[in-house]
């Protein structure tokens, strides 16, 4: 696979989307990563967060994975 994009989607413990960014990826190396980073804010609410991630390798995406976090208040 030459190129591919990679989009995530972030919801707090309200089910709010708060977060939701693509990436394209062209690796040159046989080893990569697609770590990204969300910065919480007081705004943010306190709960069980889930993020689903997306790959796409042409027309069309595929949901990858889901997973969750928890969200401590202050």
């Amino acid at each position: 696979m030459k190129q591919f994009i990679v989009r995530y989607e972030v919801f707090d413990g309200q089910s709010t989307l708060v977060s939701n960014w693509s990436n394209f990826y062209a690796p040159k190396s046989p080893r990569w990563n697609t770590w990204r980073k969300v910065n919480f804010t007081k705004f943010n609410q306190p709960g069980r967060w889930k993020v689903k991630i997306y790959a796409s390798f042409g027309p069309g995406e595929t949901r990858m994975a889901d997973t969750y976090i928890t969200v401590l208040p202050d």
